[in-house]
């Protein structure tokens, strides 16, 4: 059944390449990907696994388009038995979407694009940018779905915080300044408000963020909230970033990033939206021929408790099509101490 599903993708794959109008976009990715995870007290865990997916765009008109994304995710090995998860196959993306200079529509399954919904959702989504410097998107999701190439893709379903409404607005000041304000919350147990401000020149960008929830009884959680500050300076090939981020003392996000969230500038931290934490980090770039160097450094107090994760990644394009990506991060930890190590191969056409 595991080869059934990543084999049907990759016949959907093929089939819609040989028989696509020369006017229809067709793209995708190829991937294999390994995760090992060590940590003190445990076993070991780990898994391997193959990804296909393919992205699919007729235009029926010129403001009326389909799109359609298929993924499927395969085993091929496991340290421990369910490290992986099941494999399987899903179309991912189907929706109807219509876009002019000022407005756009868009109905079916997608992802959103926002910081706070990073998963795909079955959603309408609305856009209009028809007031000068102004860009508003206002979105309705039902089912969302969680998971990417590098593990088990989940079902479309209601679970978490159920339904959501997504209210956005950025206004654009000038070349160099921004605001974003926004409101959201789901059917069942809390809504959100936020904002946030952004600037860049010559090179030094700043933004700053906040965020607080309105917990309902249901949800179980006090209000949460988060400030993050981030700081990026860029300069040749070079680009470094600092920052801070504080989340509320009693519930941290509370159900802030049921949705998922773009926010989290480790690799692994999983303290990072957690209750009264406070955390401080620096990272470096470097940009030589076509091989991309990052780290980044950080703590994070939570509790009575300290933690700090160094991430490294590298990643390089062996030929135009095909990119080679490695990363490890380790954990020092009072609870206990882990490191990551991902290793992951990618075609793209």
């Amino acid at each position: 059944m595991k080869k059934v599903a990543f084999s049907l993708v990759a016949i959907v794959t093929m089939g819609a390449s040989a028989y696509a109008d020369t006017s229809d976009k067709i793209s995708g990715e190829v991937s294999a990907f390994s995760k090992k995870v060590t940590q003190d007290g445990q076993r070991d865990t780990g898994y391997t696994n193959s990804s296909v997916s393919i992205n699919y765009q007729r235009s029926l008109t010129n403001e009326i388009k389909l799109n359609l994304g298929f993924i499927g995710n395969n085993v091929l090995n496991e340290k421990n038995n369910g490290d992986f998860g099941k494999s399987s196959a899903q179309l991912r993306v189907s929706n109807l979407a219509y876009e002019n200079s000022d407005f756009g529509l868009s109905i079916g399954r997608q992802a959103i694009g926002h910081d706070w919904f990073g998963d795909y959702f079955e959603a309408a989504v609305a856009t209009y940018n028809g007031i000068e410097n102004t860009a508003i998107k206002v979105a309705y999701a039902n089912k969302r779905n969680g998971g990417g190439n590098d593990g088990a893709l989940s079902d479309f379903t209601n679970r978490d915080a159920g339904k959501a409404t997504l209210i956005d607005g950025v206004y654009t000041i000038n070349d160099t300044n921004k605001i974003q304000l926004y409101y959201f919350g789901g059917s069942k147990f809390f809504t959100a408000i936020g904002g946030k401000y952004s600037t860049s020149i010559q090179g030094v960008g700043l933004s700053a963020r906040y965020v607080a929830t309105n917990e309902d009884s249901r949800s179980g959680k006090e209000n949460g909230s988060i400030l993050n500050i981030d700081g990026t300076y860029t300069m040749d090939n070079f680009n470094f970033k600092a920052g801070y981020a504080q989340t509320g003392k009693k519930s941290g996000v509370g159900s802030l990033i049921v949705y998922g969230d773009s926010g989290n500038p480790f690799d692994e931290n999983d303290q990072f939206f957690g209750i009264d934490t406070s955390t401080l980090y620096v990272g470096a770039g470097v940009t030589v021929s076509k091989i991309n160097l990052s780290g980044l450094y950080g703590t994070t107090s939570y509790g009575s408790s300290d933690r700090s994760e160094f991430d490294i990644a590298i990643s390089t394009k062996i030929i135009d099509n095909l990119e080679l990506k490695a990363s490890y991060a380790d954990i020092s930890d009072d609870a206990g101490d882990k490191s990551f190590t991902k290793l992951r191969v990618i075609y793209t056409f």
